[in-house]
């Protein structure tokens, strides 16, 4: 075997403070991959020559291509041009067929960034139609540059997409330190990634051997495996915690969105548990899209009807049931191809989540099905049971997943009890402000944030962790409302309208600060628009089942408090006659348990 490595620099004009701002000079993404396709052109024509000449038995040519930045675009557009050349060969020599299938391609692409102007022209790049190629994207989240100077490329037909939230340089030359205690090993190897699910570790060339499929990567560069298109707008927004998110974002949702489009889930169910809670959450799934009226999903539910009925077919066979699976997976895609991505807020992205979801669960189910009918259970599959087993048969790791769930639970019932107490403040307040203002004409500011403390009213068990975090923001916003236009200029006059705006700003601060509550604590729940006694009961059966394994009860963690309080405003009680005394130098302590 004869290996050779070529490295070939990237754009980087010798400009004072402008260093590799501009797609110019003698390494620019056109210069570059043409060196590239170059340089390949001289492996390839004389093993070619060889075949012809009958010196050599025909054999399979690796090119490995790694980029970043304006390099990944240049290997981008490369590895087209190294296919075409090998195709012209085949096109200009007698006997040359087959020659350019030989050619096996596989690619990482770091970051890919095209620059400014010049993504006018490299801004998307379809890579399906390269024969043999197998590409890994690794993009960032987030970057420390412009983004209309450095947008993010579009690239389409990548086996594997990680998503990481390192910045622009993506920390090539960083170390892997846990390598360093070993003997005789020291610093000698770059970072790689984790695969939490399978246990494997990868580093260097070796990403090209991770599973296919969309991976979001940690600041530890661990792995986690993103099984659906709707997972991912749930981490992008964990990530930017509600600040402007970058203009690369729109291309990432694009990207992630389209794998769904072009390539199908290899794994199924690693047991009969987890295929059972999966189907119970896809029903759920299921029903909500058939209960909508959106005219677009009416073929998706025509289909998703008819696959339900041969479901409770007894005599229906598992490959009849898959084949009509495989078209209700179309139609979703077309659905899904069809809507603006990233979607706009509320009902559009709900359909879109819940028509995602589908898509993932009826892949996974079919590749279940194979399995039933006798098809050998898939690699995947196997790494990820035997990483789980291995984990199990760790030393407490029993106790570790019980203390775990324990902790979600008291956060799932600590959700509950925010919903409690805000029916409880709504109808305290309710009751004190109907007391104010009586004989007098009431603003259409004042009926509506009187009429959202009333909706507060309805919160409860049944409640969805969305429906409330809705309530929470509507709050906020007319609180808000009624304090701009009742704060301005000499604001509130009389008593009454005192305490109606003082009302109106402990509000907003409430609906802020307790919709960012929820925000955290409801991150590890699955799906937030299940009511809330739902998500509880399930957790508690998960604690019963790990009980009954022999788990351990640790002592809960003591619950902290935090006490908000506000000096600057007035503390408003209701007196035995049902009138209201304002303390103007008492202070409001809204109570909030963390």
């Amino acid at each position: 075997m004869e290996k050779y490595r070529y490295s070939i620099a990237g754009p980087t004009p010798d400009i004072p403070l402008f260093k590799g701002a501009f797609n110019v000079g003698e390494y620019s993404i056109e210069n570059t991959r043409v060196y590239g396709q170059n340089f390949a052109v001289q492996f390839m024509n004389p093993i070619f020559n060889k075949w012809m000449g009958k010196q050599e038995q025909p054999h399979d040519i690796h090119i490995h291509i790694t980029g970043h930045s304006r390099g990944a675009v240049s290997a981008g557009e490369s590895v087209k041009l190294i296919r075409q050349k090998a195709e012209e060969y085949e096109k200009s020599h007698i006997g040359a067929d087959g020659f350019a299938d030989r050619v096996k391609f596989k690619m990482i692409l770091r970051d890919p960034v095209p620059g400014l102007f010049t993504s006018w022209f490299h801004g998307t790049n379809d890579l399906r139609k390269v024969p043999n190629l197998d590409t890994t994207l690794f993009c960032s989240m987030a970057q420390e540059h412009t983004n209309m100077a450095f947008p993010l490329q579009n690239v389409r037909g990548a086996k594997r997409i990680i998503i990481g939230t390192t910045e622009h340089g993506m920390e090539l030359g960083s170390i892997d330190t846990s390598q360093m205690l070993q003997e005789g090993d020291g610093k000698s190897h770059l970072s790689g990634f984790y695969d939490s699910e399978t246990g494997e570790y990868f580093r260097g060339s070796g990403l090209t051997e991770i599973p296919d499929g969309v991976y979001i990567a940690d600041d530890k560069y661990n792995l986690i495996r993103v099984t659906s298109y709707s997972q991912l707008g749930k981490v992008i927004g964990a990530v930017y915690d509600g600040k402007s998110q970058q203009g690369r974002v729109k291309n990432i949702h694009k990207m992630v969105r389209n794998w769904f489009l072009d390539n199908e889930l290899q794994m199924s169910f690693v047991n009969e548990e987890e295929w059972e809670k999966a189907a119970e959450k896809n029903k759920q799934v299921e029903d909500r899209i058939l209960a909508s009226d959106n005219k677009r999903l009416k073929d998706i539910q025509r289909q998703l009807k008819y696959v339900r009925g041969l479901k409770d077919n007894n005599q229906v066979t598992y490959a009849t049931i898959v084949a009509e699976n495989k078209k209700l997976i179309e139609e979703c895609r077309k659905y899904m191809k069809k809507t603006n991505i990233p979607t706009s807020e509320g009902d559009s992205t709900y359909r879109m989540n819940l028509v995602s979801d589908l898509i993932s669960y009826t892949m996974r189910e079919n590749n279940q099905y194979a399995k039933e009918m006798g098809a050998p259970e898939n690699e995947l599959d196997q790494k990820i049971k035997a990483h789980k087993d291995r984990l199990e048969r760790k030393t407490g790791a029993l106790d570790r997943k019980y203390a775990s769930e324990q902790r979600r639970l008291e956060r799932d019932m600590s959700i509950l009890q925010y919903m409690t107490d805000t029916v409880a403040l709504c109808d305290k307040t309710i009751d004190v402000l109907k007391n104010t203002g009586k004989g007098y004409w009431n603003s259409t500011e004042y009926k509506n944030f009187l009429g959202k403390l009333k909706d507060g009213l309805n919160l409860g068990p049944k409640t969805s962790v969305n429906e409330f975090l809705t309530y929470l923001k509507d709050l906020e916003e007319v609180s808000a409302e009624y304090e701009k236009w009742h704060d301005q200029g000499f604001g509130p006059l009389t008593d009454d309208g005192k305490i109606r705006n003082n009302f109106s700003k402990e509000f907003k601060k409430y609906g802020d600060e307790i919709r960012k509550c929820i925000e955290s604590k409801s991150k590890y729940i699955g799906d937030k628009n299940a009511p809330i006694n739902e998500i509880i009961r399930e957790r508690e059966q998960r604690i019963t089942s790990l009980k009954d394994m022999g788990a351990k009860n640790p002592a809960p963690e003591p619950e902290k408090k935090v006490v908000r309080k506000n000096s600057n405003i007035s503390k408003t009680e209701v007196n035995k006659k049902g009138k209201t005394e304002t303390k103007k130098k008492g202070k409001t302590e809204i109570k909030i348990k963390k």
